[in-house]
């Protein structure tokens, strides 16, 4: 009961589909401009780009977007893809400089400012018309308000990393998590999640 409690509390349905938490980036301006929300978790902070722990370390940038062109057209619609990471960079132009596997970043768009919400664009654009070329990059956010935004979104992409996994514990849509043997890490240490706690709920899959 506790836990149908707490995933009903986070469930995308209890949000008004057109009036969606604008800090999210899930906003819509009429109900006939509804779109499905993709949000994709790439855990680096102390893990780093070879760890494997995310998709876009799992996948190079041709791969990624066949398969995210894959997902999007499971459903009805256009999707979106909401970005949620951490960069050591904290404004645009350090942000592309430093680059984010499988992305990129206007130039045009640099500057030293402070920010927490961009935009992006897969380095290889997606073929199909179901997703939206241009991609909601949310950086260095609040870990509690990125933890409800995936929660929140109808597919969530997870790492391989507690916040993901707390994120599809909430989650009532479809849940995809990046394969385990990708790691690179040999010794995981208890933070590290193994393939035992990625099928806990009927809408994971790997």
């Amino acid at each position: 009961r506790l836990f149908s409690s707490v995933r009903s509390f986070a469930a995308p349905g209890r949000v008004l589909p057109w009036r969606r938490e604008a800090r999210c980036g899930y906003g819509a301006e009429s109900e006939s401009s509804i779109q499905q929300h993709i949000a994709m978790h790439i855990r680096r902070g102390n893990v780093g780009e070879a760890s494997g722990y995310a998709l876009t370390q799992q996948l190079d940038p041709s791969q990624l977007s066949r398969w995210l062109c894959a997902v999007a057209k499971l459903f009805d619609g256009s999707s979106a893809l909401h970005i949620f990471t951490e960069a050591a960079g904290q404004s645009r132009g350090a942000l592309r400089r430093k680059g984010l596997p499988g992305f990129i970043f206007d130039a045009h768009n640099d500057d030293d400012e402070p920010i927490f919400h961009t935009t992006a664009k897969l380095a290889v654009p997606p073929t199909c018309k179901e997703l939206h070329p241009q991609v909601h990059v949310v950086v260095n956010n609040n870990p509690l308000e990125a933890l409800l935004c995936m929660a929140r979104a109808d597919v969530l992409i997870t790492s391989l990393s507690s916040l993901s996994w707390t994120a599809a514990v909430l989650n009532t849509g479809l849940v995809l998590h990046p394969s385990t043997k990708a790691s690179t890490k040999v010794h995981k240490v208890h933070w590290d999640l193994r393939d035992q706690y990625l099928d806990w709920a009927e809408n994971w899959f790997p």
